[in-house]
């Protein structure tokens, strides 16, 4: 499989009012320390990041840490009911050095997403958004969680507690959007593309050509998908991630490559079997949500269509550039990217077919 690269990430513009460490009534154990619950924001997401698709929120692992007012914490799992374990859980405490414990609290986590800096305010800090990724798996048994690794984009969350001694449960708030690309595969895409795209092929309507997606490459020519970012609002309910530097332009389009794994096997490419009236989903790619203005989307989808007659392998790709215009891309919400392998339209848009 394609070794990937692996950046840092970026975060920063964490609004730093009116420290008092007199503020706090909680009382140290005999470590020095203050335990903390945890919890995060429920969501299409990921866990800790390992993602449990089946509740659609993040897992702490007991290998987390975080920054609680800017000094790095260990995370403990509490286990939470199906799904959850001694080691990932949707719950968690952090046990806090009791000189770290003032008003107002600000919790940046998980603390390998972020380069610290040095001003008081956080707003030297940064998070990194790569350009090249594993999509993190949309789907999962209700007790197997995806570890997020090099591979996979890990996405910040912070919170804010204005008063610590009132509310000891630190909620992470999530600090991104999701791009959600998904495939509808089916008879009339596979009727055309055999009759108009390939010579020497068959369909009889039942014997499907084999249909493996290997990759997605999503771009844009308005808004900035991969680079150094900084959060805004931390403050507030609504913390959301800013990208840095120049947006794109059309002659100039930033650009996020998404592999696709089976999820069970972990190797690279997915096959979609031919469905009725729903869509495949093939995984989340967190982004900086757009707060003003729409994103322009583009998409190409990298596939493979296997006739079984022949076993002839044809490398395919489909543009929906145009088709994601002016789309909101909102913090903590999801947007699908849905790709048409299922309609005589659809034949039209992919621009590619090379047998192999």
């Amino acid at each position: 499989m394609k070794k990937y690269t692996f950046f840092a990430v970026a975060l920063a513009t964490l609004a730093f009012v009116g420290c008092n460490k007199k503020d706090n009534n909680l009382v140290p154990d005999a470590n020095g320390n203050v335990t903390i619950m945890l919890s995060g924001e429920k969501y299409a997401s990921q866990d800790k990041q390992a993602f449990s698709g089946a509740r659609d929120q993040i897992y702490f692992t007991n290998t987390d840490r975080m920054y609680v007012n800017g000094g790095e914490c260990q995370i403990t799992c509490i286990p939470n009911g199906l799904g959850t374990s001694s080691t990932e859980s949707n719950l968690g405490s952090v046990a806090i050095p009791a000189e770290l414990i003032y008003n107002p609290l600000y919790a940046l986590y998980p603390a390998d997403a972020f380069t610290p800096g040095n001003a008081a305010d956080y707003s030297d800090w940064t998070v990194e958004m790569k350009d090249d990724v594993v999509l993190i798996p949309a789907d999962a048994e209700l007790n197997v969680q995806t570890p997020m690794s090099d591979i996979h984009q890990t996405w910040p969350l912070t919170a804010y507690v204005p008063d610590v001694t009132l509310n000891n449960n630190v909620y992470l708030k999530n600090n991104v959007a999701l791009m959600t690309p998904s495939v509808k595969y089916g008879f009339n895409f596979v009727d055309e593309f055999t009759r108009t795209k390939v010579t020497g092929e068959t369909f009889d309507g039942t014997d499907y050509p084999t249909l493996r997606v290997e990759k997605i490459v999503i771009s844009s020519d308005n808004t900035k998908l991969t680079g150094y970012g900084h959060i805004a609002a931390l403050n507030t309910e609504e913390p959301y991630l800013v990208m840095d530097g120049a947006a794109p332009t059309e002659a100039n389009p930033d650009v996020l490559t998404c592999w696709i794994l089976d999820p069970d096997a972990y190797t690279e490419g997915y096959e979609v079997q031919p469905t009725g009236n729903y869509a495949t989903m093939l995984g989340h790619a967190p982004i900086a949500p757009v707060v003003e203005g729409n994103a322009n989307i583009h998409v190409a989808l990298y596939f493979t269509l296997t006739y079984p007659a022949t076993n002839h392998t044809y490398e395919c790709v489909y543009e929906g550039n145009g088709v994601f215009n002016n789309t909101n891309v909102i913090r903590s919400e999801r947007t699908t990217l849905a790709c048409d392998l299922f309609s005589v339209t659809g034949v039209s848009k992919v621009t590619s077919v090379v047998m192999q």
